[in-house]
């Protein structure tokens, strides 16, 4: 018999902050219905500090606010507090629900790390097929793609709200002749 307390399902990757291209973790992992996603790592990762990140099937990825020293029993809480995820200061990462929790901002149907007309056409799609299952485009969760599916991800795209990742904050000025002046003087 199925678990009633399972929801769904996260994928946790962790990250070595000296290398984040790619995840020296990564592992699908239950989410009950609680919002607690437990999982117990090798003890080689263990007095290691680490970035952790979190996708879900229709949500923006999350970061952890830092990296994280990992020992025995590391608690991360991305659901009490919005500066426990990581912001690069154009978008939260996160909405606050009706309880004062934090929660992943769902409609990425496409998982191309922004919520965008892509998505709500992909919805309007899946909804206007009327499919019953567990599916990506399913943001409601509640087992089927359906016009409030679509209205939930059209509203979270009305601020274009994209994934923000630690490695993507570099800023770099294009070369153009206007701009000679805060150019390198060797092109670096």
């Amino acid at each position: 018999t199925p678990d009633p307390d399972v929801t769904d399902t996260l994928t946790i990757s962790l990250w070595d902050p000296a290398d984040l291209s790619v995840p020296v973790y990564s592992q699908k992992h239950v989410l009950r219905t609680n919002s607690e996603c437990d999982f117990t790592l090798p003890g080689s990762y263990s007095g290691q500090s680490y970035w952790i990140s979190v996708n879900h099937r229709s949500s923006l990825e999350i970061w952890s606010s830092s990296a994280v020293v990992f020992s025995n029993n590391v608690v991360y809480d991305f659901t009490s507090d919005l500066t426990n995820t990581f912001n690069d200061g154009f978008t939260d990462p996160q909405i606050e629900t009706f309880d004062g929790k934090y929660v992943m901002i769902s409609g990425d149907v496409n998982q191309d790390g922004n919520i965008e007309g892509a998505d709500a056409n992909q919805l309007f799609s899946s909804q206007d097929a009327n499919v019953f299952d567990l599916l990506l485009d399913d943001i409601t969760f509640d087992g089927y793609v359906d016009l409030v599916d679509y209205n939930q991800g059209f509203t979270n795209s009305g601020n274009s709200p994209f994934f923000a990742r630690p490695y993507l904050v570099e800023v770099f000025l294009p070369y153009h002749p206007s701009l000679e002046s805060l150019q390198h003087p060797y092109g670096h």
